[in-house]
């Protein structure tokens, strides 16, 4: 039996939602992970046996409408964010949603337009706003001791999709919405609302692939992949910055997720091995640590990813939120109405990089050098 004080969790989906999700939410010492819903029961199942959870839900709605749950997660394939969302707000449950928050600019608003008002959590998992190492980022940036930032780099690398032989799934099909431009470029596209606020995006330049073009089915056939397991996309912004924004899981070399952030008077830079260091132009030459208070043993020693690292800060705030009724807890959180301007970004990398062209956001563009 939950006490007033403890949240019920449903999760739907198998993946990041066991992965990531439970193992924070459990980790608050207030949450129970009522059960799951999968892509069918025998899945749901499988993978509620492996995770130790009591209950397997024989689908999404069934999940939604229990009167056992309090929060719906919804970690499923994409493609499914938008509806399973919905019929989660349509219920009148508190509501986590994986990033992407849609598929396309039509869903993601609908979304958006749906929650103004809503007296319950609505928010997207960009857990990484919750980091301490990149909240640091956001306080350097904010407190002016850069400057006026001019370039950022931003790079995200891992080895999921390098096994040639890796088995089939949603991830590599363009049509369940998969493939890394979704997957990362959502989180660092994020990122830059995060610390530089709500700027404009003038111009798009992205470059997309999906590496290994052919793959084998469950069914032994060979399928082209059309979903990204790679994407650099250049970004110019307000007033006179530009952002390089990379992605490849289809490295074969060690996860890595770097940043580097040059400003007029001083620069950060980031990385899992050194951590947060920063130069000033007070000290021209020379890069200092930055000792950032908050941080886990496990995120120190690179034990976990950055990604599930970091929902272990967030999931104390939604389960405040929650216990308490008070919103204010998520208050930095991505909102719903947050996601759309990234979707904005996101459907002008993706057209870049289908067609091969600059793709214009947003006018006003004015270049302050002459060559």
């Amino acid at each position: 039996m939950s006490s007033p004080q403890t949240i019920r969790i449903g999760i739907i989906g198998t993946g990041v939602g066991i992965r990531t999700l439970v193992p924070g939410f459990l980790s608050t010492g207030r949450a129970e992970i009522v059960g799951i819903s999968g892509s069918s029961p025998a899945r749901a199942n499988e993978h509620a046996s492996r995770a130790g959870i009591s209950r397997a839900f024989g689908s999404y709605k069934e999940l939604i409408d229990s009167d056992d749950i309090d929060v719906v997660c919804v970690a499923s394939p994409n493609v499914h964010h938008y509806e399973q969302a919905m019929y989660a707000i349509s219920a009148g449950k508190h509501v986590l949603v994986e990033k992407p928050l849609g598929s396309c600019m039509a869903e993601t608003l609908d979304l958006a337009d749906r929650v103004r008002g809503y007296p319950k959590v609505a928010v997207v998992d960009h857990q990484l706003r919750f980091n301490p190492y990149l909240r640091a980022i956001g306080m350097l940036v904010k407190s002016g001791d850069v400057g006026e930032p001019y370039f950022m780099r931003l790079h995200q690398q891992s080895t999921g999709f390098s096994n040639r032989n890796a088995e089939w799934n949603w991830s590599f099909e363009a049509e369940q919405a998969g493939g890394v431009l979704l997957a990362m470029g959502s989180h660092l596209v994020d990122l830059i609302w995060f610390w530089l606020g709500n700027r404009k995006v003038y111009l798009c330049d992205c470059s997309i692939d999906p590496v290994i073009a052919e793959r084998l089915d469950t069914l032994g056939v060979i399928r082209q992949v059309k979903a990204s397991s790679f994407f650099a996309a250049h970004l110019t912004i307000e007033p006179w910055c530009t952002a390089h924004l990379s992605a490849t899981a289809a490295s074969v070399g060690e996860q890595r997720f770097d940043i580097d952030i040059y400003g007029t008077d001083g620069e950060i830079h980031f990385d899992l091995k050194d951590k947060l260091r920063f130069s000033s132009r007070k000290a021209c030459g020379e890069t200092e640590s930055v000792q950032v208070a908050g941080v886990t043993d496990a995120e120190r020693q690179n034990a976990v990813s950055i990604f599930k690292g970091s929902f272990v800060y967030f999931a104390p705030k939604i389960v405040d939120a929650v216990v308490s009724g008070n919103l204010a807890y998520l208050e930095e959180a991505c909102k719903f109405e947050d996601a759309v301007r990234t979707q904005r970004v996101l459907d002008a990398l993706r057209e870049s990089g289908v067609k091969g062209t600059t793709v214009e956001v947003e006018q006003g563009y004015l270049s302050r050098a002459v060559v």
